[in-house]
Formats: C-alpha cells, structure tokens, sequence
C-alpha cells in the first residue's frame, strides 16, 4: 500500500511537470495607456526630426543649385 501511495505521488508530480513545461505561462502584454503613450513617443521624435531636417537654412544656394546630400548614420 506504501509503493502504491508513493508511486502514485511520483506519477502525479511529474505529469504536472511536463504539463508545465509544455505550457509556459505567457509574457504579460502592455496596457493600452502604454501602447498609447509608446506610439505618441515614437510620433514625437518623428514629427521634430523631421522639422529639424526641414528647417535647416539653405544658405549660398539657389533654387535649382544642387545641394551637398545629407548623410544619415544609423
């Protein structure tokens, strides 16, 4: 009666240990106030480097003068 109780126990704790591992517990998701609040972020640094690169003198040009390019490093 001993080896049945004790071998039961055993089968129990390791069939909830494989089930475990085949289901992990899943990553906790961002609420909408953080996706809202990461997306304006994003539109914010968007929005003002593009109004950098737009308002950058064009000094000792004229309209149709081709102009050095500009280079971007990522």
């Amino acid at each position: 009666m001993k080896k049945l109780l004790i071998s039961t126990i055993l089968l129990v704790g390791l069939s909830t240990g494989v089930v475990a591992q085949k289901h992990p517990t899943p990553p906790p998701h961002p609420s909408k106030a953080q996706l809202v609040n990461s997306k304006a972020n994003e539109l914010d640094i968007t929005v003002q480097s593009r109004k950098e690169i737009n308002s950058e003198p064009s000094v000792g040009y004229k309209k149709n003068e081709a102009r050095p390019a500009k280079s971007f490093e990522y």
